[in-house]
């Protein structure tokens, strides 16, 4: 279970939040990092490395840093959070519209940046 914590902590942030060796010592190195690196191994063999896809939120969060890369101001990373939000807000809407679930998240993340 605390590798698959770590699998979705990896999968869903960009920054290297936790790596194995923090998370062998927060265990009190009761797991060593070749244990749980030959676990992670396991479980996305198991799983034929079919995780879950990214989200239309997701992939627009990553286009947007490709784009303006990291705000370098308070002021910008302020605009930058009122974008975000109104694009998850034209994304969540788009969850509504039944039409619009046939298009792939990366359609409705391109879709509502531009939008």
């Amino acid at each position: 279970m605390l590798t698959c914590l770590y699998i979705s902590i990896k999968k869903s942030t960009s920054a290297d939040l936790l790596s194995v060796e923090d998370l062998s010592e927060i265990t009190s190195n009761v797991y060593t990092r070749e244990e749980i690196v030959a676990e992670e191994k396991s479980i996305l063999r198991n799983f034929d490395r079919h995780t879950e896809p990214p989200t239309a939120s997701q992939i627009a969060r990553r286009v947007l840093s490709l784009v303006y890369g990291s705000a370098q101001n308070e002021d910008e990373e302020s605009q930058l959070a009122e974008f975000m939000d109104r694009v998850n807000l034209q994304i969540n809407i788009s969850i509504l519209d039944t039409g619009l679930s046939k298009h792939r998240p990366s359609t409705i993340a391109i879709a509502a940046l531009l939008g």
